[in-house]
């Protein structure tokens, strides 16, 4: 548990954040561990290199025995090294075909998934192309039109106008003309 947010917390989600004193054991233990075996160590080595100065046979022995099998062990590791190369070498070469072949598979559906949503595009694009030209066409004719009706309209009404003087006129002189007579 933290203890500043007060709530539990995972490192790189593997496992709850332990606390910092059981963190500090466990160092130690592991320092006390490793200074153990580090001891026992010493101590083997230091009575296998009493026995090898006590008995000069040995020692020549163990030297021979090194010196001896140094060859061999380097030929096994560079066969080793070698065999690793080629091996993983193949592994990279039958991953590559094995990945080729799962794109090829997917690529078997995409392309042709790609190829209907590249023609349902090119009609939906199509369709809003048509639209807009007959938007475009319409805007252009009903300005036409509107123009025109409406200079008519102005027309017309110039002629009512007219016509309505013009009445008004011919009843003002045939008025004025019967009471002269």
């Amino acid at each position: 548990m933290n203890q500043e947010s007060g709530r539990t917390s995972t490192h790189a989600g593997l496992a709850p954040q332990l606390p910092r004193e059981k963190l500090h054991s466990m160092g130690e233990f592991g320092e006390d561990v490793a200074d153990t075996i580090g001891e026992q160590t010493r101590g083997i080595l230091g009575r296998f290199n009493d026995i090898m100065n006590r008995f000069p046979p040995l020692k020549w022995g163990v030297y021979t025995m090194a010196i001896l099998s140094a060859i061999p062990v380097a030929m096994f590791i560079g066969f080793l090294s070698i065999s690793f190369a080629v091996l993983s070498g193949i592994a990279a070469v039958v991953v590559s075909l094995f990945e080729g072949g799962a794109v090829l598979l997917g690529g078997a559906f995409l392309l042709p998934t790609l190829f209907g949503a590249g023609v349902v595009t090119f009609f939906v694009v199509g369709g809003f192309l048509l639209a807009w030209i007959a938007s475009f066409a319409v805007t252009r004719i009903w300005g036409f039109v509107s123009r025109m009706f409406s200079n008519t309209a102005m027309e017309l009404e110039g002629d009512i106008r007219a016509a309505e003087g013009g009445v008004k006129r011919g009843m003002q002189i045939r008025g004025s003309g019967r009471d002269g007579i």
